[in-house]
């Protein structure tokens, strides 16, 4: 049994691309003890303050406990990030 697989636009493809390499580029900046804001991290990632905080509504929805302080800092609490460590030692299968 052949299984085709439809083929994305060029242009939505590397829009899914974007928001994949800017989710796991938060993800790779956050720990519980980091200072990082909404403006340091859209400025860092060349987007604007709202798609980072989309992209921590995507987090937030995989359960990883990342949020918006009050003073705009991004934060991820100790066990969403012990989650995800889990998750880069054993391939996912935490």
């Amino acid at each position: 049994m052949t299984m085709r697989i439809r083929q994305m636009p060029l242009e939505q493809k590397s829009m899914w691309e974007s928001r994949f390499l800017r989710v796991f580029s938060i993800l790779a900046m956050l720990s519980p003890h980091s200072q990082e804001t909404l403006y340091t991290l859209a400025r860092q990632l060349e987007c604007d303050e709202s798609q980072i905080r989309r992209d921590i509504a995507i987090l937030k929805s995989c359960g990883l406990a990342v949020y918006v302080d009050g003073e705009g800092h991004v934060r991820i609490m100790a066990a969403g990030y012990k989650r995800i460590v889990s998750w880069m030692r054993l391939g996912g299968n935490a």
